[in-house]
Order: C-alpha cells, then structure tokens, then sequence
C-alpha cells in the first residue's frame, strides 16, 4: 500500500471532475422527461431508478482521487435527504455546478480568494431571500397532489393516494409503504402513530434492503430509566426468547454493555429485539414515557419493579404490544398498538391544559409532539406492479413524493421545474453588475449554476436550453420582477407539455424547504472542495486492486 498525493489547482481539478461524473448520472433523471438510470451490483435483479440518492450511492469511480469527490458531493445529497427527504438530484447538479465555474473563477482571482468565498455566501443569501419571496402556503389540496404527482414522475394515481393522506391526517401524516400483494396500488387509513426516535444502531436492522427494523406483533416494554446492565434485563430477554415475539424497547439510554449484550444476542438468532430511547429531553422524558406506556397498553418499568439483586420482575402489565412495528434511524412507526383508550384521553386532557397556561414556546413544541404521537393515525400504502423490475422503480418514486408533500404541506411551494432558481439568477447577474473584483466573479458562478436545474430539465426533454431562455426572457421582460402584484402575470416553462404558463395553476410545483436546502448544502460541499490545497490518498494501491 501507498500514499498518493496531489496538490493545488490538481487536487481541486480531480475531485471536481470525480463530481462531475456523479453528477452526469444522476442529472439524467431529472424532470418529467428524465430517464431511467439501471444500477447493476452483479447480484440479484438489476435496479431501475429515478431516485437521485439511489443513484449516487451506486456510484464508485476507479480513480481514487476523483472517486474522493463523488463521495463528498454524495453526502451533500444525503444531507438534504435527511432533513427535507428528497432534492437529492437538485443537490448534486447545483454543486457539481458551483464546484466546475467556481475551480475556473478561482484560478482566475486567487489572491483574492477570501473576497471571493465571502462573495459566494452573500450570493446565496440574495438567492434565498429571493425564492423565499416567492414562497407560498399551500391553501389547496389540489396544490399537495400536484407535488406529489411531479416528485411520483407524473403518476397521477399515486399523487391522489398520496394527497388524501395529507388532507385526511394533516400535514405531519405518517404514510407507512409497503409492498402489494396484488397489482393494484391502494391506501388505507388505520390506528397509529410515529415516535421521532429510531433504533440506537444499526446492528438492529432486519431489513437491509429498506434499513429498518420490522416487527410483527412484538411485545413492547417502556423503561422509564437507564438500562445500565444486561443483568437487569436478563429475565425479560428470556422471556421475549421463550415467547418466541420479537421485543422493542425504549429507555432513557443504554450503556455500552447493554448495547453489546443485545446487538450479540441478535446476531447469533437467539432473539429479535430492537432497541429504541425514549423522546424528548430533560423531565418531559419521564412524561413521554408514561405516554408511550398507555399508548402501547402498558405500564412503564420503573425502580420498583427490580428486585434486590437490581433484575427485573416479569409481570404482565409491563408488557405492550402493537400488530406491526417499523425502526429507521430517526423514527419509529407504530401499527394498530394494543392502546390503553382511557389513559390516553387523560393525558390529551393534561397537555391540552398545560398548553393553554404554558407560556414558552419551546414546552409548548414539547407538548405539540407528545399530543400528536398520542393521537395521530397512520396511512398504509400499498404499492403494486405488474414485476420485481417495477416495483423497486415504484417504490423509489412512492419514497421521494411521500417526502416531497409532507415538506410542501408544512414550508409551502416554489414554481416548478427550475423556475424559482431561473429567476433568482436572473436578479443575481443584475446584482453582479454593482460588484466588482472576486465578489463579482462569485455572483456570476452562483447566477450560472442555479440555472443548471433548469437547463438539465430542458435537455432531458430534448430542448434548447438557450432557446427557451431567451423565450423565457421574453415572455417576461413586461413584468417588474419585484413587483408582488404582478407574480401571478409571470409565466415559466412546463418541459411536458412545451407551453409557457402560469406553472402554480399548471401543477408544476416544487417544495420550497427542499429548494431551499438543496442551495445551502450544495454551496457546503462546493466550498470545501474549492478550498483543498493537498489530497492523501492512503489506499491507492488497494483501490485499484479491489476494482481489477
């Protein structure tokens, strides 16, 4: 094994171009005219996708160095999966956009390099200030299965699916997905609800397909402590493996050995568990727990219930139970759980008492949330097609739009289809002309690359992207940009039907927060690889090896 290293303007120019490949894959499924990528591991059924993350985390470049850079452009895009759940595509095609005209304005004005990366900050304020004055509150459902239809890759079907969901259980719905039976598609509406803590580690997945852990019919026990022993727990181990059902847990923490005891005894097949801790912070933990007890029909494990040897008594009381249960590393979705009715209307009472009294506002986010895990329901989709090949397809497509309406319900909605990004670089190449220097040179790489949604939508559906700007330009030049009264006048470009029109009426629309962050996080990620003086590659020789 040995070190490669590489300095400078080369460093920047490889991790770029290890970018730009990223990039090219994943820009070619981008809009309603985008195209299929098929991701082929040499194992099993290849995988076909429009889903941007998919797409990324496929992807592993021979040359180490340029692979470094689809790496670091890859966790921009699943940064903002994290937080917004989709604009994973956006992600990638911005930054590769800022990194490819920023490395060329860089060289250009190196001496003045702070100049210019304080330049890119305030270009990306001016931008967001601007998409943030063309937000808008959703106030038609109409609006939420149009967001879902275009993030669904016009499946008109599954944006009305998805969109009954919102309107019936609000904008925090619960959609949990699974796969049909059937060729059909349909939904249905259930008892449930979802707890914003997911599985402690990983090691308790059972699904490594999706990452989640699944349960049928587990019994559920609530600690309202820290497990800090696997002695203390032993009994309840025992019983979960003589029962033969899958155990979850929540607590307030659990020590490392504990973790280890479980994770092992996992591994080895001798039991199905998950472990979980509980929601919320500080003395409002105590208060989850005992909601968590009555919604799962239980009572929550306290002191009193270990023995003087410090071990648990098994009594049937504390042990809940629910038909189905879901983990991901953030949340926790429960189906139909055994609720004890009585209780829960008890401390609904309580917290809607607490918060009509309660006068800071970060209790009263507090109590919000303890009231919708006691009370929402969940949606069941079920997706169906006609093959396996279809299936994953759909089930991408299914993940991205459930993500999309629940970001458009709660942050509001751009003009789709690159529109908002379109005519924010357009205010920004007027702003550049006040600027000078390497701040001017900023504006001009942050008003060229946020056109580049826009034009990469053009192309997948065989446009020319400069022709229709100047259409674009056009259609518009009668409008005072910001003018309020006349956004409603302005009129973008619909790449399906190939007309200019009003895209909020024409259902071409996109979420706002995932615009939004989409921006933030490709500019993140595009900084600190034109930042880079010197790349240690540590693994050359192995690199290569393992791609013969």
């Amino acid at each position: 094994m040995s070190t490669k290293l590489v300095y400078g303007a080369d460093a920047r120019r490889e991790l770029v171009a290890g970018a730009k490949k990223m990039d090219k894959a994943v820009s070619v499924t981008m809009g309603p005219r985008g195209r299929l990528a098929v991701i082929d591991d040499g194992v099993g059924i290849p995988h076909l996708t429009k889903d941007g993350v998919t797409v990324a985390n496929a992807i592993k470049i021979d040359d180490p160095i340029q692979n470094s850079g689809a790496i670091i452009l890859r966790e921009a895009a699943r940064k903002t999966a994290a937080e917004a759940g989709d604009g994973t595509t956006t992600t990638c095609v911005l930054a590769s956009a800022i990194m490819s005209d920023g490395l060329k304005a860089l060289e250009l004005n190196d001496n003045h390099a702070r100049e210019f990366f304080e330049g890119l900050d305030e270009s990306l304020q001016d931008v967001l200030r601007d998409i943030e004055s063309r937000r808008l509150d959703v106030t038609d459902p109409e609006q939420i299965h149009h967001v879902a239809t275009i993030s669904a890759n016009g499946d008109s079907m599954l944006g009305s699916l998805l969109a009954s969901a919102i309107e019936k259980l609000g904008p925090r719905a619960t959609i949990l997905i699974e796969e049909a039976r059937v060729y059909e598609t349909t939904i249905e509406f259930v008892d449930g609800t979802e707890i914003d803590r997911g599985f402690v580690s990983p090691h308790f997945v059972n699904s490594k397909v999706s990452n989640k852990c699944r349960f049928e019919k587990p019994n559920i026990v609530v600690f309202n402590r820290r497990i800090t022993s696997l002695k203390e727990i032993l009994l309840l181990l025992e019983h979960a493996s003589r029962s033969n059902r899958p155990l979850l847990m929540f607590a307030e923490d659990y020590d490392s050995e504990v973790l280890k005891g479980l994770i092992l005894n996992k591994q080895r097949g001798n039991l199905q568990v998950c472990a979980c801790k509980l929601p919320e912070f500080g003395g409002m933990i105590h208060e989850s727990a005992h909601d968590l007890a009555a919604l799962f029909g239980c009572r929550p494990v306290s002191d009193a219930d270990f023995d003087e040897r410090g071990v648990i008594r098994i009594t049937e009381d504390l042990l809940g139970s629910a038909e189905a249960t879901e983990s991901t590393r953030e949340k926790t979705t429960v189906l139909r759980p055994d609720s004890d009715q009585d209780r829960i209307v008890d401390r609904l009472l309580d917290i809607d008492e607490e918060s009509s009294e309660c006068t800071n506002q970060d209790r009263v986010a507090q109590l919000e949330r303890r009231s919708r895990r006691l009370k929402s329901g969940i949606a069941i989709l079920r997706v169906g097609a006609a093959t396996e090949v279809e299936l994953q397809e759909k089930l991408d497509r299914v993940d991205d739009a459930t993500n999309a309406i629940r970001v458009a319900a709660l942050h509001g909605i751009l003009p789709g289809g690159g529109d908002a990004l379109l005519r924010a670089s357009l205010i920004l190449n007027d702003i550049s002309k006040t600027k000078s220097g390497a701040k001017k040179a900023a504006y001009e790489v942050i008003s060229t690359a946020i056109q580049r949604p826009f034009r990469a939508i053009l192309e997948n559906a065989r446009y020319n992207g400069d022709v229709v700007l100047k259409q674009f330009i056009n259609h518009n030049s009668h409008l005072t940009t910001s003018d309020d009264a006349n956004r409603e006048k302005e009129r973008g470009f619909n790449a399906l039907s190939g007309q200019f029109v009003n895209l909020i009426d024409d259902g071409v629309i996109d979420p706002y927060y995932v615009t939004k962050l989409a921006l933030i996080n490709a500019l993140s990620v595009a900084k600190k690889i034109l930042e880079v003086g010197c790349i240690i590659n540590s693994g050359y020789n192995n690199f290569e090896e393992e791609n013969v």
